[in-house]
């Protein structure tokens, strides 16, 4: 019975911990249904975050729906405080130059998007699924101050458990 009890337990109250120590002290667990960020978060995936009170260009983070519905969104850092950002000719410029992105859903991107400079303290965030996702494209720049926290890892579903990038 110890054995048993013992080999429950533990995992267990390492979950509880990790779930306390996220939630209370560094930020929190997030769940999302969307395809926006395709294909390195699927709908249904869970993850863990952090807050932070900076971010570079790449990280994908947690924040406030700048629409204000209430909700949050996920989404990757594009461009930070005075870069410019530019979706023409099918690929994203930034700085001027086009970006390699390996995480992208689909090779190229359908829209436009006009050459525009990230004010200061503001974010330019994007989905991976381009062609499908509420972001900077749609209702412009992020306000820092909108940041619930960077995205640590996925620890469900099990067979995806780890770090996203």
């Amino acid at each position: 019975m110890l054995k048993i009890l013992i080999k429950y337990l533990i995992p267990v109250a390492f979950f509880v911990s990790i779930f306390f120590f996220f939630s209370v002290e560094k930020g929190g667990f997030f769940y999302t249904d969307t395809h926006s960020m395709e294909p390195t978060i699927e709908p249904g995936d869970k993850m863990a975050l952090i807050k932070v009170t900076a971010v570079k260009r790449g990280d994908i983070i947690i924040f406030k729906d700048p629409k204000d519905t209430g909700t949050y969104l996920v989404k990757r850092v594009i461009g930070l405080p005075g870069d410019t950002v530019e979706v023409a000719d099918k690929k994203l410029y930034l700085n001027g130059n086009p970006t390699d992105e390996p995480y992208l859903k689909e090779s190229f991107i359908i829209y436009r998007y006009a050459l525009n400079q990230v004010p200061p303290e503001k974010l330019f965030v994007l989905g991976d699924n381009r062609n499908n996702s509420d972001d900077s494209s749609l209702w412009g720049f992020l306000p820092k101050e909108d940041i619930r926290g960077k995205v640590l890892f996925r620890y469900w579903p099990a067979n995806r458990l780890g770090r996203i990038r």
